[in-house]
């Protein structure tokens, strides 16, 4: 996986559905995102105080 980041969603699960579950594909997005930046591979802006 990209970034050793837990698979969430299967493609064949998704292409089984009419229309995907819009909030399944948010919520996978999320927390890839997640995974990256705590993983340092992606740069944020640090939060200030």
């Amino acid at each position: 996986t990209l970034g050793d980041c837990p698979r969430l969603l299967d493609v064949d699960d998704l292409m089984r559905m009419r229309e995907p579950d819009w909030k399944c594909v948010y919520t996978y997005i999320q927390e890839f995102y997640r995974c990256l930046v705590e993983k340092g591979l992606v740069k944020t802006k640090k939060k200030t105080t």
